[in-house]
Parts: structure tokens; C-alpha cells; sequence
């Protein structure tokens, strides 16, 4: 996965921490009390297993 894409699927995942409910009895979830580790399989492209590296770093930093 190149940086720039990386960087983008960070940014995102750092923004599902934050909380904007808009619909009515919508409570706000964190990313840390939805995110699991995610585990590979031997079919996983390398494109997959970068970004199951990438969740998993992620996930290790903010929620362990």
C-alpha cells in the first residue's frame, strides 16, 4: 500500500473516534469499542495484509 494511501486510511480510522450523531437516539460509538484485531488468511493479497497491518497498529496504539 503506498504512503499516500496509508496516510488517507489513517486519517479516517482517527476520525471514527470522534463522535457526530445526527439521527435521533443515535448514541456515539468509539473506534476502540468496535475495532477487533483482524487476522490473516493465506489468500489475503499483499494490498490486504497491509491494510490488516496498518487496522492492527492502529488498534494495538488506541484501544490495548
Amino acid at each position: 500500500m503506498q504512503k499516500l494511501s496509508k496516510t488517507a486510511l489513517l486519517a479516517m480510522l482517527l476520525m471514527l473516534t470522534g463522535c457526530a450523531s445526527f439521527l435521533p437516539g443515535n448514541d456515539c460509538v468509539d473506534f476502540c469499542s468496535v475495532a477487533k484485531p483482524i487476522y490473516m488468511n493465506g489468500s489475503d493479497t499483499e494490498q490486504t495484509k497491509d491494510a490488516i497491518d496498518l487496522h492492527n497498529a492502529i488498534w494495538l496504539e488506541f484501544c490495548k
